[in-house]
């Protein structure tokens, strides 16, 4: 149920840093991944990098148990002609090798929160999970891509039974805030300074979402795109480069909840009936198993 079982036991200070670092993790991916392609063509990087670039898009995932969790998509794309006969080996098997050899290489060694505490060393896991987009053995299509990352994208630690009153966040909120305070005391204060202010997140730093520069389009031309779509579609007799046009952004808090109560008895009688199943599956497996050992 994403608890530990044993609470007392848990590391919650390592849990809280390894949320802590693992922007700082994921900052040297990139710089590892691309010395690791070198590496696998046979090429140097200072001979691959004007030819050749990878371009990145990263979705933060917070799983059930709090813990931070990275879906990462990673593009090759030839940036000038004459690449070379061995751009032809840059395959998608061959990607998949260089982004396993740099999750298991790239590290972090967290700075000692107080005299008392020691450098931890922050790496990822073991379960590196790499697939191909677009390949038929695969089954993974763009479109299917686009529809996974939207869904981690807004997924959070509440979509998890007991959401935010669940005991094991309030004690990793309660750790990171304890952590801040003993960094405050202490003499790496900086490294720690805005650790208080990212309890609320279980002590992650960043954002969800993040790209290359030059991975897609920006936000800026969504924008635009979408204010001259608003000026053709309804006539807008305002000129697009026009000294005269300002733009002007408003937004008020319109509420929160449901409309009507109605709505809420419907979506907690929902809530509950999907409980209700929950509790009679888990009923069903623990007879189950109590008859095999029986047997």
């Amino acid at each position: 149920m994403g608890m530990p079982l044993c609470p007392e036991c848990y590391d919650y200070a390592g849990h809280v840093l390894w949320n802590w670092s693992a922007r700082d993790l994921w900052h040297r991916f990139p710089t590892a991944m691309v010395r690791a392609l070198a590496s696998l063509l046979g090429v140097t990087q200072r001979s691959l990098t004007p030819v050749l670039k990878l371009r990145f898009l990263k979705v933060v995932e917070f799983q059930r148990r709090g813990a931070v969790h990275l879906h990462v998509v990673v593009r090759a794309d030839a940036i000038a002609q004459g690449v070379g006969a061995w751009s032809d080996r840059v395959t998608s098997d061959l990607l998949a090798e260089a982004a396993r050899m740099s999750a298991a290489g790239v590290e972090v060694m967290t700075i000692p929160i107080d005299e008392v505490d020691e450098p931890r060393r922050i790496r990822f896991g073991r379960q590196v999970d790499v697939q191909a987009i677009g390949d038929a053995a695969h089954q993974r299509s763009p479109e299917q891509l686009a529809a996974y990352l939207a869904k981690y994208s807004t997924k959070s630690v509440g979509d998890s039974p007991g959401g935010r009153q669940n005991g094991h966040f309030c004690r990793l909120r309660d750790c990171t805030r304890e952590l801040a305070s003993r960094a405050e005391l202490g003499s790496h204060r900086d490294e720690y300074a805005h650790l208080r202010r990212c309890a609320q997140e279980l002590a992650f730093r960043g954002h969800v979402v993040s790209k290359s520069p030059d991975f897609s389009t920006t936000m800026r031309a969504l924008r635009e795109a979408r204010a001259r779509y608003r000026r053709t579609t309804y006539g807008d007799v305002l000129i697009e480069d026009s000294d005269d046009f300002l733009t002007v952004s408003a937004f008020e808090f319109a509420g929160m909840g449901w409309l009507t109560s109605i709505e809420k008895e419907l979506v907690e009688a929902a809530g509950e009936a999907k409980r209700e199943r929950s509790r009679k599956r888990r009923s069903r497996s623990s007879t189950k198993e109590v008859v095999s050992h029986a047997c």
